[in-house]
């Protein structure tokens, strides 16, 4: 009985994409959302809420364990009841640290984000370039920081 009520103490997470659940967490004290209007800190008893996510890291807090950043692109989070559930089209959850593979990805990552910038600055004449080109561009840095972020968290542990 005890452990049902402790349960409610705090908040469980399920973050679900169209054809699965990827993770459930419980026991979480807070979660931190990348909406697009800014990031949005959850406790328990949080008010219902609907909210539309941006391309981000969507962070878990515990008292004991360290949980890995989820990196989110895209969906909407819904809060009731002491539960978090984040729909989402993709995240990805896997960031391997522990060979030269990860140092790779992060360099790949820094270059990518570095050319996205470079072809910004080099088209002075932004306005021209299509709007579907300034959409994907747009659209593959904010990829590119929200799993730097990711990395970095994992890298330096303070997540």
């Amino acid at each position: 009985m005890s452990h049902y009520l402790s349960r409610y103490q705090y908040l469980s997470v399920d973050i679900i994409v169209p054809d699965r659940v990827v993770k459930q967490y419980e026991f979480i004290e807070m979660v931190d959302l990348p909406t697009v209007t800014g990031r949005l800190s959850i406790l328990k008893n949080h008010s219902p809420i609907l909210t539309a996510l941006e391309i981000g890291v969507l962070k878990l807090h515990t008292k004991t364990q360290k949980l890995s950043p989820v990196v989110v692109l895209g969906g909407v989070a819904v809060v009731k009841n002491n539960t978090v559930k984040v729909y989402c089209k993709k995240v990805e959850t896997d960031f391997d640290t522990k060979d030269s593979a990860f140092e790779l990805n992060v360099r790949e990552e820094q270059a990518l984000n570095q050319d996205l910038w470079l072809y910004a600055d080099v088209y002075k004449d932004y306005i021209k370039m299509p709007t579907q080109a300034k959409m994907k561009a747009g659209r593959e840095l904010r990829k590119c920081n929200a799993r730097l972020e990711a990395i970095s968290l994992i890298k330096d542990r303070k997540i």
